[in-house]
């Protein structure tokens, strides 16, 4: 009895420690290096498909419409992004 109950508690609290420790990836941090599709040319600001999604994005330079981009960060509603590397 006590001896199971024990090493049950321990399973759990370990499961719980490891799920803590893993890297978030819903919400805005889960975006960061996510590639989407430039829609509506960026200069500074424009539109950008991401999955199914419509976002408004910005740039610190100008992107053309059919470009890849990946997301640097989320600013509110707004994705940041950069042209996506090749390769």
């Amino acid at each position: 009895g006590t001896v199971t109950t024990s090493v049950f508690f321990l399973v759990i609290v370990a499961a719980g420690l490891r799920a803590q420790q893993r890297a978030v990836t819903t919400g805005s941090a889960g975006m960061i290096g996510v590639h989407a599709m430039v829609l509506e040319r960026v200069a500074p600001v424009g539109r950008v498909r991401l999955g199914d999604e419509t976002w408004n994005a910005r740039s610190a330079q100008d992107i053309e419409a059919g470009t890849e981009v990946e997301i640097m960060s989320v600013d509110r509603l707004t994705l940041v992004v950069r042209p996506a590397r090749e390769g």
